[in-house]
């Protein structure tokens, strides 16, 4: 019968088949309390044996999944780190470079101010001011024909060239009184070489700074485009009010045959090239003037970067310790019993070996309640540090 009761125990892991359990080894001992104590471990064993294989098992298992996670984790960040320590030791030593740069070129006094050459950065501001009023002036008078019409009279007398090649400060006086905001169109142009400027002096990686430069003459060849198509467009509505027919009307019928088209992407585009890297290089030159200020602003900028650096290191280091205190506690779960003996299971046998005591008639009343008192004392000291 026992053998019975135990496999249903083991079976169904309930409550009431450890009661019955002990109150069938209470009737069976006679309520004896040496009995009871030597059957606590062998009941111990059997709360603990409920947990099945299978059960173990998916633990074992959840447990491992969770290392290895873990452990592929700690390896990228690990990669990581010594990818940022090379990078580290990399700026380490430019900044080391340039400190020591800075020192000798602070102890050469003036010798550095040779580098900065007047001429070539007097002949550079000869082109680039009268470049600078052509695009304004050109700009403003393409601008003015592209939204407010051609010249009519240019028409009349049989001229199909509307744009005006070279545009005098009365073209520009013309298009500011039809509409001041004209003159934000060559800025917008300014604005787009200065950016070439900018995206040529930054420390950027080529790919990027490649990227960013053909996104900037991109959009500037289509607002050029922009400009050039609009005239075409008023050129082409100015003759259909002037010609019923003619050779003019026709040859300015379809833009890509349009010589107006063709002068202002070339003029418009080539000019603006020409005036942002000649610019470009006007400021490199007068920058030459001071060697050691573009030196120090190359060492703040390598400062900030390492301690930039130095924060991410920290942040991985953090990581990584995290990482190896949960794989060490999770090997200490995998060489742990994957689930704590439910103590329940062996209050439940005391309560039945308790209840098999009272129905045995030979005791008294006070040998019932030292025996009740001593197996709850037994069951306590048992149960501690399980």
């Amino acid at each position: 019968m026992n053998d019975v009761l135990n496999q249903n125990i083991t079976q169904h892991n309930d409550d009431e088949f450890f009661k019955k359990w002990g109150k069938l080894e209470g009737i069976k001992n006679n309520g004896s309390i040496e009995a009871f104590k030597l059957l606590l471990p062998g009941i111990y064993e059997k709360a603990k044996n409920i947990l099945t294989e299978l059960q173990e098992q998916n633990f074992r298992i959840d447990i491992q999944i969770k290392i290895d996670t873990l452990s592929n984790r700690l390896k990228e960040l690990k990669l990581k780190k010594n990818l940022l320590a090379s990078q580290i030791q990399q700026r380490e030593k430019e900044l080391d470079l340039d400190s020591r740069r800075i020192i000798e070129n602070n102890n050469k006094s003036r010798q550095d101010v040779s580098l900065f050459s007047l001429s070539r950065f007097l002949g550079l501001l000869f082109v680039i001011i009268p470049l600078t009023f052509y695009l304004l002036f050109f700009y403003s008078a393409i601008a003015k024909s592209a939204l407010y019409g051609v010249n009519v009279e240019s028409l009349i007398s049989g001229e199909t060239l509307s744009v005006p090649i070279l545009p005098s400060y009365q073209d520009m006086i013309e298009a500011l009184k039809t509409n001041v905001m004209l003159i934000l169109i060559p800025i917008v142009f300014f604005a787009f070489g200065m950016v070439l400027h900018t995206l040529l002096d930054s420390k950027t990686k080529p790919f990027w700074k490649f990227f960013g430069l053909l996104g900037v003459l991109l959009i500037t060849a289509l607002a050029d485009g922009f400009l050039a198509f609009k005239i075409h467009q008023q050129v082409k509505l100015g003759l259909s009010f002037i010609l019923d027919t003619g050779e003019i009307q026709d040859y300015t019928n379809v833009w890509y045959i349009d010589i107006n088209f063709y002068i202002v992407i070339l003029l418009g585009l080539i000019s603006f090239l020409f005036w942002s890297i000649l610019t470009h290089f006007a400021q490199l030159e007068w920058r030459k003037r001071n060697p050691g200020r573009e030196l120090q602003q190359k060492k703040d900028y390598l400062e900030d970067l390492l301690i930039d650096l130095d924060s991410k290191n920290n942040k991985l280091n953090g990581e990584i310790n995290i990482a190896e205190e949960q794989i060490e506690k999770l090997n200490s779960e995998m060489s742990s019993e994957p689930y704590t003996v439910n103590h329940s299971y062996i209050r439940k046998f005391a309560e039945g070996y308790v209840e098999a005591i009272s129905f045995i008639q030979d005791n008294t009343e006070e040998e019932l309640e030292n025996k009740i008192k001593e197996i709850n004392d037994i069951l306590s000291e048992f149960l501690k540090g399980k």
